[in-house]
């Protein structure tokens, strides 16, 4: 990620990224909008910016945590008093942007959203060229667990590559000993820290029905990378 271009192609995806977060979102996320609404939504603003969405758009209510989006037929609504997680996606030219907000569609909700934002706001300040993934953890841990909530164990960041959206490295959210990783210079790292409740298992375990798929193969023709994307 050393040279102006890809810099440029990640400052323009991450402007699209946050004007979808910041001024579209809040107008959409509201009890009784449908899943497939808000979908619909995101994608159609990334396309018409010239981006393309990088992955299908997530979106987690209450218990569920994250990787789940709604099927071509889905007749759900955002119920009232949830919580909603939304993860999305910007690509352009393979350069990738993976992002996600939570809205509290209840004020019960709210404190928890605060405290997941400011864990990640404090762990990114720790970070520079050589610090370990678990210097990280430590700092997202603390300010979790700080104000009686837990860290879901088995969610972690990643690193990216253009037109791979998870490769490499695991960046854990909490301290592992086998884990020796670092943050290094020119690279793309998603940093995804989830707090729940303190009851709570703290641990994911995956459903039974699937709706995103991976294709597996080499990287699309030049000629092809602006409308294909390998995740």
């Amino acid at each position: 990620m050393s040279n102006s271009y890809t810099i440029e192609k990640y400052k323009e995806a991450g402007k699209i990224a946050s004007k979808i977060k910041r001024k579209i979102l809040p107008n959409v996320v509201k009890v009784g909008t449908s899943l497939k609404e808000v979908c619909e939504v995101i994608e159609r603003y990334i396309i018409e910016q010239g981006a393309i969405p990088a992955f299908p758009v997530n979106i987690g209510i209450n218990e569920i945590a994250a990787h789940f989006t709604p099927s071509l037929t889905s007749k759900e609504f955002l119920p009232p008093d949830s919580i909603v997680k939304i993860d999305f996606g910007v690509s352009i030219d393979g350069y990738i942007v993976d992002t996600a907000i939570s809205f509290p569609l209840s004020k019960g909700f709210k404190r928890i959203v605060e405290t997941n934002r400011m864990a990640l706001n404090r762990a990114i300040s720790t970070i520079h060229a050589g610090s370990s993934f678990n210097s990280y953890a430590k700092c997202v841990s603390r300010e979790i667990t700080d104000k009686g909530f837990k860290v879901i164990q088995n969610l972690t960041g990643h690193r990216i590559e253009r037109f791979t959206l998870h490769t490499g490295d695991s960046i854990p959210n909490i301290p592992e000993w086998t884990n020796r990783g670092s943050f290094r210079a020119y690279n793309v790292y998603a940093l995804e820290p989830f707090a729940t409740y303190s009851e709570a298992a703290g641990y994911v375990v995956e459903r039974n029905d699937s709706y995103i798929f991976r294709i597996k193969g080499l990287k699309p023709p030049a000629k092809y990378r602006k409308s294909w994307l390998i995740l």
